[in-house]
């Protein structure tokens, strides 16, 4: 087998092809003009050259359309046929399907009618000039003229199946079959009532339709399966609905990896970065985000991705716009929660249907994600302040506590004790307050708690 590239487009040439094509020249080759006194093998040789040629420059025109939609198209020429294969790196839309089996007649036309052109100046020489653009125009159109039959497996006949499935759903495919079988046949009819050879062809074609006709009752025609790189991408899109993030992470970023199409890469991004968010990663979020065109990105996506890289300037316009787009109460908790992180807590309690604890919790919640807990402490403190009870002090030890500030921790745990906080289980078994654990005070705390209120 002969290996070549073309414009960047692998040729595979068989043996077949190299073999058969020569002997068909000698069959047909033409009589008249210069092929008459030319030598018989240099006849049969450019012959051979003009078919091998439209066969290569009809299935170009195929690789060329499917390299212009992203894929990788290979071109082969085997026996007395030709056939693209174009790799899609996606589930071929029909649009696009039907393209590019039109791309190779069109081509065949095109260059039919520019050799015809050529060769009329010429019409009446007898050169090998003149008998080369004639025979090649009319190769040329023959051949795009054949192809556009509605018969299977031919470039018509490919077309008729796709656009009648996209009219009828899967019945379109039998009716696509049944009109390549009464294609097929009245071909097959006046070409041997003319004594044509290619008649035979055409009753190949027909028995093709008809078999492709009972697999289609049998239930294993058409087949419609998704291309692997978007299974894998529906897969991960799955595991993340499912809550289980690692794995999605673990599925989907090799597609990076992948030749994709650009809308899937896209959304392949937006899916990472939602990954990024659910892992507290921010700016892993934004990098992800900004590699997708075209891809709808919801604001509160960006509002979280900013929140987490501490960019609340910026985060909370995009949280009010989707706080206000949705009316989700999560997502008008979340904008408060940038506002109080800003600063701006009159703000937030001119904010309607809003419930102030959810608020402070987001606005503490951020924090954490980040593995800031002094943040989280100074938020936490703030709203003992705003909100004094055993419980929000106790909160804002523990976040003390996880910052390494002892001393800010037992000061709020003392303002717990004083709002009545008793829960000795709960402060010896807390692990926010290990870090307290040698601390003299924390002692001290849990021996008075043990030993009840005074009188």
């Amino acid at each position: 087998m002969l290996r070549l590239r073309l414009a960047g487009i692998p040729i595979e040439v068989h043996s077949s092809h190299v073999i058969l094509v020569p002997l068909v020249a000698f069959v047909l080759v033409p009589k008249g003009g210069w092929a008459a006194h030319a030598p018989a093998v240099l006849v049969a040789g450019l012959t051979g050259a003009i078919i091998s040629g439209t066969l290569l420059l009809h299935e170009l025109g195929h690789a060329f359309a499917a390299r212009a939609f992203g894929y990788r198209p290979v071109v082969q020429l085997i026996a007395l046929r030709g056939r693209t294969l174009p790799n899609p790196n996606e589930t071929m839309p029909w649009q696009r399907e039907v393209a590019i089996h039109l791309a190779g007649p069109a081509m065949g036309i095109t260059l039919g009618f520019a050799c015809a052109s050529l060769w009329y100046p010429l019409k009446h020489g007898t050169g090998v000039l003149a008998y080369a653009l004639q025979l090649a125009a009319a190769t040329q159109l023959i051949w795009a003229a054949v192809s556009l039959l509605p018969v299977h497996p031919l470039d018509g006949g490919r077309i008729a199946t796709a656009l009648a499935q996209r009219a009828f759903g899967r019945d379109g495919y039998l009716y696509a079959q049944l009109l390549g079988v009464v294609t097929g046949t009245v071909v097959a009819a006046s070409s041997l009532a003319y004594g044509l050879w290619v008649g035979v062809l055409a009753l190949v074609y027909v028995a093709q339709s008809a078999v492709l006709i009972i697999g289609f009752r049998r239930g294993q025609l058409p087949v419609a399966a998704r291309h692997p790189l978007e299974e894998a991408f529906a897969h991960a899109e799955g595991l993340y609905r499912d809550d289980n993030v690692e794995e999605a992470e673990r599925v989907a970023r090799p597609l990076l990896s992948a030749d994709l199409q650009p809308e899937l890469r896209s959304h392949v991004h937006v899916l990472l970065g939602w990954v990024s968010l659910k892992r507290g990663r921010g700016r892993a979020a934004l990098d992800h985000f900004s590699q997708s065109p075209g891809a709808q990105v919801p604001p509160q996506a960006l509002a979280a991705a900013f929140s987490l890289i501490g960019d609340d300037v910026r985060a909370a316009p995009l949280w009010e716009q989707a706080a206000q787009a949705t009316k989700d109460p999560t997502l008008i908790h979340e904008y408060s929660g940038a506002l109080i992180r800003l600063g701006r807590l009159a703000d937030v309690r001119r904010l309607p249907n809003l419930h102030l604890p959810a608020a402070w919790q987001a606005a503490e919640r951020v924090y954490l994600a980040r593995d800031d807990f002094e943040g989280a402490a100074r938020i936490a403190e703030a709203r003992f302040a705003a909100e004094p009870s055993a419980a929000t002090a106790y909160t804002a030890a523990c976040r003390w506590a996880q910052a390494q500030k002892p001393d800010d921790a037992m000061r709020l745990l003392a303002a717990a004790a004083q709002h009545g906080f008793d829960d000795l289980a709960r402060a010896l078994s807390d692990e926010a307050l290990s870090p307290l654990r040698a601390h003299a005070g924390y002692i001290a705390f849990l021996e008075g708690l043990r030993a009840g209120p005074r009188n």
